[in-house]
């Protein structure tokens, strides 16, 4: 594990890029381990770049290119701003509004959707515990 890697881990958002990780190899149904390594197999590199740009999407400006890189892939924030000019490459609508890879596109939108709502409802549960906690 490298120091970048730990202080990554470390950051409050680490635990949230991991679960991102996670849940896009789910749905992709490939290990996380074969995902999160330096493997250029075409099915591990595209769910890799997928969990790099659905953590950009869901995390917005609080999570850095290079704290997601460092946590999926292990990589450095060109790296990262490469995987997401790709992914929305095959996904944002061309000619005729269609998208390249529309079951990609259709993939990236319910993971999108399910990991908006998990970290929704993570900011919602620890403002409970909090709130629970005044009491």
């Amino acid at each position: 594990m490298t120091q970048q890697y730990i202080d990554a881990i470390s950051h409050p958002l680490g635990p949230d890029i991991l679960m991102i990780l996670s849940d896009t190899c789910s749905y992709f149904k490939q290990p996380v381990d074969r995902v999160n390594s330096k493997d250029r197999h075409r099915e591990y590199v595209t769910v890799r770049q997928a969990a790099q740009y659905i953590a950009k999407q869901v995390l917005g400006k609080k999570a850095s290119l290079t704290m997601i890189g460092a946590i999926i892939g292990g990589v450095d924030h060109c790296t990262v701003m490469s995987s997401i000019k790709q992914i929305e490459g095959q996904i944002l609508p061309v000619k005729n509004d269609q998208a390249l890879d529309p079951d990609l596109r259709r993939a990236i939108s319910i993971c999108l959707w399910r990991m908006k709502i998990m970290v929704e409802g993570k900011k919602f549960l620890s403002m409970g515990t909090m709130i629970s906690n005044l009491n």
